[in-house]
């Protein structure tokens, strides 16, 4: 197996883009996929092979009007 000599830089970023995401928008699902959400069976759909891949969920980005305390 070989290393990524930039991949703790990417991780590293990936992190801040994820936080900055989280920061600025508040997220949910759309009212069909909230009354239908099973979190049982979302779990039971995510696979762990070398990455975990997970089932497509919609989510809805609503920008926030004022910054997080």
């Amino acid at each position: 197996m070989t290393n990524c000599p930039g991949k703790n830089l990417a991780m590293m970023e990936l992190r801040d883009v994820v936080a900055r995401t989280v920061c600025k928008f508040d997220l949910c699902l759309p009212e069909s996929t909230a009354r239908e959400f099973d979190m049982e069976e979302f779990m039971r759909g995510t696979k762990d092979c070398f990455m975990a891949t997970v089932p497509d969920v919609d989510v809805i980005f609503a920008a926030r009007s004022t910054a997080p305390r």
